[in-house]
């Protein structure tokens, strides 16, 4: 292989098992297979069903406890004492009954031991009938079973606030999301720009030794007839040889931004820049607000977080109120002493917490100063590097357009030259050179044009809307 042909052959070695891609398509296969995208939403899905699990803080709270217990003995309740005073009492009136009966027929009084003899009958015959009055309440082991619900009904505005700060945590997730997608079409596009650079440049490159080539075997033919002096020969293989270095590097940097486009897709092989790099628009298209930028909407959502954060610390002040209810399944398990289900109200306050909650406020409400003022400076950074980017793109405009003008001048210096070398009134070193001069300005132009669209690709960062450069790039391409 010669050596023209082994620099031609690195000047395609970027497409090497790649793919032909244009910048918009490589942009929706951008959102599909990158993975820090594909971590990015996968934040969003575990934010969205945060917000859903707090919105269950509004409903009630049911719960069912199953529990077996062992306890060291048996819980008796023992009032054999109050039966043992009622025989008593009941014995002694038997006496008293019956000799008052005896008195009343005419019967002489019972003594002593007559009415001890009565009483002791009558303690034996209640002491049958009645129950001992001893109750086992609790059985040394049993199992209880309780279904409880608790309904909130005031808690100082806690449980919306807490649902808010999720829906806040959610948006934060999603303007992040958009950011770093921003962010990517960005950094996609910048390096896809360069690699239309080098694809243009490398075109020109190569064109450009083609002519030089030819004129180095004129030369060749001319100093070998004796016609003309080594000087020029000398000069056109000096500039050659340049050129093949030039025209190298630019394809190794090429293939080098193929691959890091590759990779930036989730793909394992490098892909092919589809597009030259074409003439920016003719107009500076008209900028969206900046309330669109990923970055302004992030702020404003953690702004929202901590207000959220603010209204739940406040609830600190105020008593939380509840309704509660519960049902003991096993009822059979329960004493005589416990219910078998119970409904009410309760309310709780914290008097006192070592005035944590007032400084606990305090450092919420500087957090919102902090936020706010972090806004305000994005907002101001956001709207200089507008303006910057603007003016970058206007000079740029300019001087590309500027620039059109020494191309055809360059071509027509170049056109004269080798006119006059074919007369005998040129050098070889002119031709060269001027060849030289005419790449050196096509190179700058193409270069400004990089700029510009750079610039470009900047404002519609600042302005949110990265998608839509590719729209403006394809119909540049057109």
């Amino acid at each position: 292989m010669s050596k023209m042909g082994a620099i031609l052959f690195s000047a395609v070695v970027f497409s090497w098992g790649g793919d032909a891609l244009t910048l918009e398509g490589a942009l929706r296969s951008l959102e599909s297979g990158n993975h820090s995208l594909e971590a990015s939403r996968a934040k969003i899905e575990s934010a969205e069903h945060n917000r859903k699990a707090s919105f269950g803080s509004f409903l009630p709270v049911v719960k069912l406890e199953v529990s077996a217990q062992y306890l060291d003995r048996d819980l008796v309740l023992n009032l054999d004492g109050i039966r043992e005073s009622l025989l008593q009492m009941q014995s002694l009136d038997a006496a008293t009954q019956q000799n008052l009966l005896g008195l009343i027929q005419g019967s002489a009084p019972l003594d002593a031991n007559q009415s001890q003899a009565i009483a002791n009958g009558a303690y034996q015959k209640y002491n049958q009938a009645i129950p001992h009055f001893i109750d086992t309440v609790k059985t040394q082991y049993h199992w209880l079973s309780n279904v409880s619900v608790y309904q909130p009904l005031f808690h100082g505005g806690r449980i919306l606030a807490g649902y808010q700060v999720s829906q806040a945590k959610e948006a934060v997730a999603r303007a992040d999301n958009a950011k770093q997608l921003g962010d990517l079409r960005r950094d996609f596009s910048k390096y896809y720009l360069q690699g239309a650079l080098l694809h243009s440049s490398i075109a020109l490159r190569t064109n450009a030794l083609g002519a030089i080539a030819k004129h180095r075997d004129r030369a060749r033919s001319l100093v070998e007839h004796g016609m003309a002096d080594r000087t020029a020969l000398l000069r056109a293989e000096l500039a050659l040889a340049e050129g093949q270095t030039a025209l190298a590097e630019d394809s190794m940097k090429l293939a080098s931004i193929s691959i890091t486009l590759g990779q930036m897709l989730g793909n394992q092989n490098p892909i092919d820049i589809a597009d030259l790099l074409s003439s920016p628009p003719t107009e500076l298209p008209e900028s969206g607000p900046l309330a669109s930028n990923p970055l302004v909407n992030s702020i404003e959502a953690q702004g929202k977080v901590v207000e959220g954060a603010a209204q739940a610390k406040r609830a600190d002040f105020v008593p939380e109120i509840g309704a509660f209810g519960k049902l003991e399944l096993n009822q059979s398990a329960l004493s005589s002493l416990e219910p078998n289900w119970i409904v009410g109200v309760k309310g709780t306050m914290t008097l006192f917490r070592g005035g944590g909650d007032y400084h606990g406020l305090a450092a919420i409400k500087a957090n919102q100063r902090e936020v706010s003022a972090i806004k305000a400076e994005a907002i101001e950074a956001l709207q200089a590097q507008g303006k910057r980017q603007g003016l970058a793109f206007v000079q740029a405009k300019l001087r590309y357009e500027n620039q059109g003008r020494q191309v055809d001048l360059a071509e027509e210096s170049h056109r004269v030259c080798a006119l006059r070398f074919g007369e005998g009134q040129a050098t070889g070193l002119e031709v060269v050179d001027a060849w030289l001069a005419l790449q050196k300005v096509q190179l700058e132009r193409l270069s400004s044009a990089y700029e510009a669209w750079v610039s470009l690709l900047e404002m519609s960062w600042v302005s949110g809307s990265t998608e839509n450069f590719a729209m403006i790039w394809k119909e540049a391409q057109k």
